[in-house]
């Protein structure tokens, strides 16, 4: 049985509750590869984030935290 990981974002924002989702364009066999993704690309994933989030009217992006997670589901 293999057990997919995904990179959890989870976005603070100033006027409403976290944003808690998962960014599945990139997937992973073990923890440890995510980790060592997340490590190597967490500026572009935070640009690339930030964008997605600025069209988000009357509110302010505080906070951004990255971290690899067990994808539900996709056990094989």
């Amino acid at each position: 049985m293999s057990i997919i990981y995904v990179i959890m974002v989870i976005a603070t924002m100033q006027s409403s509750d976290p944003i808690n989702s998962n960014y599945q364009r990139v997937k992973f066999n073990s923890k440890v590869e995510c980790e060592i993704y997340l490590k190597n690309n967490r500026m572009y994933l935070t640009h690339e984030l930030i964008h997605a989030l600025e069209n988000l009217e009357n509110d302010k992006l505080l906070d951004m935290q990255f971290g690899c997670v067990k994808d539900k589901g996709t056990e094989i």
